[in-house]
């Protein structure tokens, strides 16, 4: 037997032939240069018309390398690498030699911005953040055993890779084992032959033998390890691998045509073929690769005397690629099965502890997998001929098998009969399949199939009491030892495979649950039905429904949703604009009539590319009926688009949409006739997607309005979504544009008119360490504790895990106490997580079951293709790992109960009495009466008025404020971000800057109010007598200054209880970033930025206020026009305060009136 490199194959040691090592005295590292001179990009499709590449293959090949990426996310910028994160804003960038016997022993590079949005690159325990300055990356001392690699998430608009070397080391250790090859003797493989499956590609599809087949089909990742999905190899390393099919038998191999034909071989299949068929090549090199990402060992398997074909999924059929080598190449070899003999010789006899006896308790096998059988006594011994001798015994069976970790027991079989001193007494072996065998003088055969992971594996000697301790001989005792597999419970509803009826794919799942009405309890689930691939804007989508009566176990053949006649009302119609696509659907069922609300996205326009005049459209239906019949579409793009128009922050918005998935009801508040319903919009201005705006409806979805007046989101925003918390609050959950994820949380002050307070947006990785930027969904609901019995309630938000889009999981937070949801910090930290998909999968959603599980609905590559629409019912006990219970809230006392908790809570943070705080937003330390007596009136009647009494009270005069016409000092907040220290803001005239002196009158700053209503404020510096202006309209770039009041440009200030504050442009010049931020560098730039970031938060201290002499003329003037009980003629003064006696034709004045008039 021989072996070859690193394999995934459980608790599995072998003991055999390796790789030799190679002399190191003889041969010195290698510097490989990545750039366009030293090598080539080539994709995965062959296609040589397009410039995305997805690997980089050095011209040198001894020895060579390669630099890829799963995906086409390179391309060439002059000599060098241009490298991008693609549609998912992630992408894994692996480092690899293509040669044998050789490594990585290092790599380095410069990279730099090349557009505006941040990329951050990490390699383990190692971080950094690109920028506008070129960086130096470098990766060394990298072990023999590890192929290098890094993930590059943020912004897709790339980074140039310079200076690019990598160093390959001739390899000093002998190479990890790998699989285990067998021989083939006399037309039968060699006993106890390793088998194995082969899966192809980041879908993990499985190669299964099909009799007869001229192709090899690429669309299940799943397996029951079936003969015909097990493999097993003949040769080594030098000469090269024959691969047998376990169901094909030793008769046929492996093979493919020495010619290839297609474009780049997608038309030569490999499949198994008899003997010496002519023009057709039966052996195969295998070389190492990480390109599935760290911890995925793979192999790209190449057509022996033709290294550049490589096997491939192409169009689902295993052929072969000849342009270079990607993640469609990468095949993963798992060990699976194999069958081994009980005998004297491969294995150790043991006692029961501290009873040392001729006879034995256990058999563990010497070899691996070490595959123990046992029992509770000394009850058998290896007789002289070899057989092994079990007695029954006072104290018999049964005998049981144990196997390593992530393996199981899944068969046996013997012969048994009557020992020789056994005489006629009455044996007889019992198995875990019900089936009795008596034992007789003659050998019988007894065999044991399809045990399962968690299945009884034994047997039982069985004997009448006055023929205790007699004995059995038991020869050819086979047992197969196999991987455990974890069969999925998901269950398909949406199918997307490629095959005929089947080959349009789905995304953009939706669900909910008819909450009332006949069809109570149904489940609606709708998919984007995309003809072309591609979003709005890139053709033809449909929604597509299907209904299950039945909580999630069967489902409806998906199709159209249709009105009352059969007229389809969501299908595409590409030959007109606004009814040429429909799809991003956003659901709801209302709990009192069970009637159903859909919103979604449509027309012919891409959200990026919609402007204001030419928007995409915004579409609602609603059913009557569980979904059995739909209203037509009807158009309320203009009622949306017309909330923003001149009213709400930043005047208008240019594209918008729904977030996909579940809209969700109030469970507290109603206005009217229909308990609140909350959605979030997710918006761009001219191309630039970064807000997200909660919406609110009392009317269920007839209207909407903006809740709050401002964005939850002002910055990074992407698809939202929604939820109520237990005191009442709104949450957000949205998806960040660079990656993780946002949270707010939204207090209300006024019920009816929908006002309150953001507290401020948090970006985080809730503390998962890697989450892929996509939309998932996020519930809240009642649950207790198993163990304390303990009633709260649960956060769940789902995710794709690990950097990429696959393993989508939920992951679940107990909300028990205040400090578990008081603010959106709170959301950085979760319990658990339970994944519920291994393969490629994406967006998800998820609705209540009335039988109290969930009903989850997500995307996978479930045939390796982007996607099928998958559903998976869970229980609470499933997701948290027996840790908590569903239990209704029904009397509301556990909300009450929280909600009273939380004021307590919020009382002693942010109205404590004691020493006050140094900034703004930090608490006064002056108490709050009033919001005292609105605690005791909660306490006393706990209604969500009364909390909401508390809320209005407690923003008032808790924290301290910015003061119109303070003087105020502004630190840097960005807390340990930076290298360097303490930065204060300051200006040298005609831009903001920054310094590390605070001691002058540079350091500070005035803050006004424009009007006396208003909420935002000008920021003034009296030693140059200059305005902060518009926010700059390109990215890293400083702020001006102007002497000129009517250029000043009024901020928002936004503080926490930590005393950060964030100052962002109402009107930016940049629709992406508004904020005044701390550059990251030592030499004073002030930069604009996302509010979100840390070095924009400052810290403002007052340390005077204003006299009138300091206030600018603009200011003075205004506030000196007072209002007099007689009629006065009316004065008109200038943009700066001065009085005009003549006022000029068309110049514009402010009046003593306080109206501003062009003459």
């Amino acid at each position: 037997m021989t072996i070859l490199h690193k394999i995934i194959m459980p608790a599995l040691v072998t003991a055999a032939v390796s790789v030799s090592a190679m002399a190191q005295d003889t041969v010195l590292p290698v510097t490989i240069t990545v750039d366009k001179s030293n090598g080539t990009l080539a994709r995965a499709d062959g296609d040589t018309g397009n410039t995305w590449c997805s690997v980089w293959t050095s011209t040198a090949t001894s020895p060579g390398a390669t630099f890829s990426a799963p995906v086409n996310n390179m391309q060439w910028s002059g000599e060098n690498i241009d490298a991008r994160t693609g549609s998912a804003q992630s992408s894994v960038y692996t480092v690899a030699s293509a040669s044998t016997g050789w490594y990585v022993s290092s790599y380095s590079f410069k990279f730099v911005n090349i557009g505006t949005g941040t990329k951050t690159l990490t390699a383990g325990s190692k971080v950094m953040t690109s920028s506008s300055t070129e960086q130096t990356w470098s990766v060394t001392d990298i072990a023999e055993n590890v192929v290098p690699s890094f993930t590059m998430t943020g912004s897709n608009d790339g980074v140039l890779l310079t200076d690019f070397s990598i160093v390959l080391s001739p390899r000093t250790q002998e190479i990890q084992p790998a699989f285990v090859t067998t021989t083939v003797v006399d037309g039968e493989f060699a006993p106890e032959t390793n088998w194995y499956t082969l899966q192809i590609g980041a879908g993990g599809l499985y190669l299964k033998y099909e009799d007869g087949a001229s192709s090899m089909s690429l669309n299940s990742p799943q397996t029951t390890l079936e003969d015909k999905d097990l493999w097993c190899f003949v040769g080594d390393d030098t000469e090269g691998y024959q691969i047998y099919n376990k169901a094909a038998g030793t008769g046929m191999r492996l093979a493919a045509p020495s010619e290839m034909k297609g474009t780049t071989g997608g038309s030569s299949y490999a499949v198994l073929k008899p003997a010496d068929v002519a023009g057709y090549v039966y052996v195969w090199h295998f070389t190492e690769t990480n390109v599935l990402g760290v911890g995925t060992p793979a192999f790209f398997v190449n057509l022996d005397g033709n290294e550049n074909a490589k096997l491939n999924n192409r169009d689902g059929k295993l052929a072969f690629w000849t342009g270079g080598a990607d993640a469609g190449s990468a095949i993963q070899v798992i060990w699976s099965k194999q069958t081994f003999t009980i005998n004297a010789d491969n294995g150790t006899m043991g006692n029961v502890p501290g009873k040392p006896s001729t006879w034995y308790m256990s058999w563990t096998r010497d070899a691996a997998p070490s595959v123990v059988m046992s029992s509770v006594a000394n009850n058998m011994q290896f007789d002289t001929d070899g057989t092994l001798k079990i007695a029954s015994g006072i104290e018999y069976g049964p005998w049981a098998f144990t196997a390593p970790q992530g393996m199981h027991v899944s068969s046996y079989e013997f012969d048994v009969k009557r020992a020789q001193d056994a005489g006629s007494a009455t044996l007889s072996i019992d198995t875990p399949d019900g089936k009795t065998v008596e034992v007789t003088d003659e050998f019988q055969h007894v065999a044991v199939t399809g045990i399962g992971v968690d299945d009884a594996n034994g047997f039982t000697v069985d004997a009448d009491p006055a023929d205790a301790n007699k004995c059995v001989n038991v020869k050819n005792f086979n047992v197969t030892v196999s991987r455990s597999i974890e069969i999925s419970k998901n269950i398909m509803v949406f199918r997307y495979d490629g095959t005929t009826g089947y080959n349009v794919c789905y995304r953009i799942p939706a669900i909910t649950t008819v909450e009332n009405g006949p069809n109570k309890g149904r489940l609606i689930a709708i998919n984007d039905y995309r003809y072309g691939g591609g979003d709005i804007g890139a053709g033809r989508i449909d929604l597509y429904q299907s209904h299950s009566d039945d909580n999630g176990l069967t489902w409806s053949e998906p199709g159209h949703l249709c009105d009352a006649e059969g007229n389809h009302v969501a299908e595409g119609n590409y030959t007109t604009d606004k009814d040429c696509a429909f799809g991003d659907a956003a659901i709801v069922s209302d709990r009192e009539t069970g009637k159903v609300l859909m919103i979604a996205v449509g027309g012919h326009v891409n959200f990026f590319s919609s402007r204001r005049d030419a928007p995409n459209f915004c579409f609602r239906w609603y059913s009557e009926d569980g979904g059995d019949t739909w209203s037509d579409h009807q158009d309320i793009t203009e009622q949306i688009l017309s909330i923003f128009d001149g009213e709400a922050a930043y005047g208008k918005i240019d594209g918008q949409f729904f977030g996909s998935g579940r809209m969700t009801q109030s469970r507290q508040i109603k206005v009217g006739d229909y308990y609140r319903l909350y959605a979030v919009l997710s918006s761009q201005n001219d191309g630039g997607n970064t807000r997200n705006w909660a919406l609110y409806s009392d009317d269920f979805g007839q209207t909407w309005h903006i809740l709050g007046g401002v964005p939850a989101v002002s910055s990074n925003g992407d698809e939202p979504k929604a939820e109520e918390l237990p005191d009442g609050s709104v949450l957000l959950a949205a998806r960040n544009r660079w990656g993780n994820r946002n949270f707010n949380v939204f207090r209300y002050t006024d019920v009816a008119k929908g006002e309150g307070s953001w507290l401020g947006t948090v970006a985080t990785d809730m503390g998962m360490g890697s989450i892929n930027a996509c939309d998932g969904e996020i519930m809240i609901l009642p649950v207790r504790n198993i163990e304390t019995q303990e009633k709260c309630y649960m956060a769940l938000q789902s995710f794709p895990y690990g950097g990429s889009r696959r393993n989508v999981s939920i992951a679940w937070k107990a909300l028990s106490q205040p400090e578990d949801f008081s603010s959106p910090s709170s959301f950085t930290t979760w319990d658990g997580r339970k994944q519920v998909s291994n393969l490629g999968s994406a967006y998800s959603t998820m609705c209540w079951q009335h039988d109290n599980t969930l009903g989850f609905l997500f995307e996978e590559e479930t045939f390796g293709k982007a996607y099928c629409g998958m559903f998976r019912n869970l229980t609470i006990e499933e997701i948290t790992g027996d840790a908590y219970e569903y239990c209704a809230d029904e009397d509301d006392s556990v909300r009450q109960g929280l909600t009273s908790a939380m004021i307590r809570y919020r009382l002693e943070t942010e109205a404590p009495k004691g020493e006050p705080g140094k900034y703004v937003g930090q608490p006064t330390g002056e108490g709050n009466p009033e919001a005292e007596e609105a605690a005791a009136a909660y306490d006393a009647e706990p209604t969500l008025d009364n909390y909401i009494l508390f809320n209005k009270a407690i923003t008032t005069g808790s924290a301290i404020e910015i003061k119109h016409g303070g003087i105020y000092r502004l630190q840097s907040a960005h807390n340990g971000t930076y290298t360097f220290g303490d930065r204060y803001l300051t200006t040298d005239g005609s831009k903001l800057t920054s310094s590390a002196s605070h001691d002058t009158s540079a350091s500070t700053f005035i803050f006004m109010n424009k009007s006396e209503d208003s909420k935002n404020w000008i920021i003034y510096h009296p030693d140059h007598k200059v305005f902060v202006a518009q926010s700059p309209a390109a990215v890293e770039t400083a702020f001006s200054m102007t002497p000129d009041p009517a250029m000043a440009h009024e901020y928002r200030a936004v503080s926490t209880m930590e005393g950060y504050t964030n100052l962002t442009d109402v009107q930016p010049g940049h629709n992406n970033y508004g904020s005044i931020h701390q550059g990251g560098n030592n030499n004073g730039h002030i930069v604009v930025w996302t509010s979100d970031a840390q070095a924009s938060q400052w810290y403002m201290e007052l340390v005077g206020m204003a006299d009138e002499s300091e206030l600018p003329d603009m200011n003075v003037s205004i506030d000196e026009i007072g209002v007099s009980d007689k009629v006065s003629p009316v004065k008109y003064y200038d943009i700066i305060g001065r009085e005009a006696a003549v006022p000029v034709r068309g110049g514009l004045y402010i009046t003593s009136e306080r109206t501003k008039v062009i003459f």
